[in-house]
This record gives structure tokens, sequence and C-alpha cells, in this order.
């Protein structure tokens, strides 16, 4: 019973991360449409104004085993076989069933919305193309696997544009000798229109020899200019950097003003915070508040000098015309304090309704 359970645990499972590809698929594109139920999908879009759908085939095992892509109708793409069968897209080959069905999709999809390939009904017939693949890189050894014949040679006297169109058209091995391809269309010279009046021969010794190609290349109008325009680049750099270099003294002494500026503005901060200190606590010792604090403190202590002089008076310490002038001083000093006090706490009072 327990085996069983895991059978269908393990069944479960695999039909839930099934769902899920094909819900990624509906939610990462559009135009979704259902032929059979879990199982074969399309998806409808547009390559450069075309209509194109793309078919999504889920075998029983999936997603243990890759989704079947088919393009429709077939197109020419390096992705896609002849039968219109998407096998070689990045996502499609890494697909594990970890991978999500409806990005790889949508990686696809848009590929061909941005690089829209032609169909295979506009081009030429697989066997011409295959044909022609053959010529172009083989350098006409065989079409199709056949060996060719001298007779299917032909000598090719217009030559290619350009040295790089040259060789690359023809393969590491190429030579003037080109294959009889029908379809195959000439190539107008170009840049190098020397070589429309070199022969075969002359084509063949030019292209076995480096040095002769780099002599054709340094005589030609286009790599003249380009040396050229580097001489003039070059000269103008040598200048702007002997005008760069001229400037030098100027920049030390520019640099020695502003670290000799740059000592005196850290003796200046220093002292400044040091004034700026002292300044506080002066701000502190004679605001208004402080000074309000002072005078009530200094009515206290004319209150006890006061209270002294009479507790003196009474132990006989003191006769009576001496007191009488200690105690009348020392209560005029406290009455004249607390007046003063007295004011500047209505004044302040007043000063913080007023929301000074």
């Amino acid at each position: 019973m327990l085996n069983r359970s895991n059978i269908f645990l393990k069944a479960d499972n695999f039909s839930v991360e099934r769902k899920k590809q094909i819900d990624t698929l509906k939610i990462f594109n559009a135009n979704v449409s259902e032929v059979q139920e879990d199982v074969e999908y399309k998806i409808e879009f547009n390559s450069g104004g075309k209509p194109l759908a793309l078919i999504v085939k889920l075998s029983p095992e999936f997603p243990l085993e890759k989704p079947v892509l088919q393009i429709v109708p077939t197109v020419v793409h390096n992705w896609v076989t002849e039968s219109g069968l998407v096998t070689s897209a990045p996502g499609l080959l890494n697909f594990t069933r970890y991978s999500d069905l409806g990005r790889v999709v949508q990686a696809i999809i848009r590929e061909f919305e941005l690089r829209p390939p032609p169909f295979l009904s506009d081009e030429q017939s697989p066997s011409a193309s295959v044909q022609q693949n053959a010529c172009s890189r083989d350098g006409g050894q065989s079409v199709g696997g056949a060996p060719l014949s001298p007779n299917n040679f032909s000598y090719s006297t217009t030559p290619p544009s350009t040295y790089w169109d040259y060789t690359h058209s023809h393969g590491s091995n190429a030579t003037a000798i080109q294959p009889n391809c029908s379809n195959a269309t000439p190539v107008q010279p170009s840049m190098f229109p020397e070589l429309s009046s070199m022969s075969t021969d002359e084509l063949k010794r030019l292209y076995s020899s480096v040095d002769r190609i780099d002599e054709l290349l340094e005589s030609t109008k286009a790599v003249q200019d380009l040396d050229r325009t580097k001489d003039d680049l070059i000269t103008k750099i040598e200048e702007v950097s002997k005008e760069n270099l001229s400037k030098e003294p100027v920049l030390n002494k520019l640099r020695e003003d502003i670290l000799e500026r740059q000592e005196v503005f850290s003796n200046l901060k220093s002292q400044f915070e040091v004034l700026n200190s002292e300044y506080q606590k002066l701000a502190d010792r004679f605001s208004p508040e402080s000074i309000c604090e002072s005078l009530q403190a200094a009515v206290i202590k004319s209150d006890e000098k006061s209270e002294a002089v009479a507790e003196m008076f009474l132990e006989g310490e003191m006769d009576v015309d001496a007191f009488l002038v200690a105690y009348e001083n020392s209560r005029t000093v406290s009455h004249c304090r607390k007046t003063k006090e007295e004011k500047l706490s209505h004044q302040l009072s007043e000063l913080k309704r007023a929301s000074y």
C-alpha cells in the first residue's frame, strides 16, 4: 500500500508540473489556442507583416522530455529544419523539467518578430539551395555529395568586391575557379577596381601571396585615405600632448597655491572653532535667561545677608546704629535685584508668548 501511495503521489506531482508548464505558456504568450487539451497548442503571431504560427506538441513524458515545436509555414532560419521543426533554439537545447515553457516559446517568437525570416516558399527549392551551399562551402568539390568533374567548373573573370568577400565566399582553400552554379549572382568590384583588369592566373598569384595582397591594399585610394587620416590624427594628438605638457608648470604652480590656501584655511578653521566655542559660552552666560537666573540667585543671597545681620543684632553682636545701616543697605540691594528679576521675567514671558 505504501509503494502504491508513492506512485500516486509522484503521478500527482508530475501532473502539477505539467500543468504549471502549460500555464507559463499562456502567461508569457498571447494568442494561445488549445488544439488538443494538455497535448497540443498553437500560438499565432506576425513576423515582418506576415502571419506565422508556432505549434507546441507535448509528449506524455513532458516536462521530462522536450516539447516538439514546429513553425507554420516553414521558414528559412538556422533554428528551423527544412520540415519546419524548431530544433536549435538555445532555450530548447537546454530545456529541462525546471525550465519555463512559456519563456522558451516567447524567446523563439521574439526572435522571429525582431528578425523576420524568409518563407521557404519564397526561397529557391531545397535541392537548389543545397547545391548552392555545396558550391560556396566546398569550393566546387561536390554537389549534393556527388564529385564534380572538370567540366563542372568555370573560370570567374569577375573578381569579388573585397578581399574579405573573396576569401570568405570560397573558403580557406579557395582559388579563382568557381563552380558553375547557374543561380550564382556575380559580384561587382567596388573597392578594388584594379582586380577587374587582372586575368585568372594573376588573381591566383595574387591570392597565393600575402605580400602582393598587402601591396594591392596599400595602393588603393581607400587605404591611402585611411593612412592620411591616421597621420593627421597622430599629428593632432602630438600637438595636443605638447600643449598639455607646456601647461604642466602652470598647473604645478596652481597646485602649490591650492595647498598653501588649504593650509591657511585649516588654520583659520581651527581658530574659528576655538572662538566659536568661547562665544557660545559667553552667549550662554549673558543670555536673558541666564541673567534672570543670576538675579534670582543674587536676591536669595541678599535676603540671606539681611537675615544674618538681623540675627547678629538680636544676639547683641551689633549696636542699633550699625544694625540699621547694614540692614537697610542689604534690604535695598535685595529689593532692587528682586525688582529687576521680576521685570526681566515678565519681559521674557511676553517674548515667549509672542513666539520670539
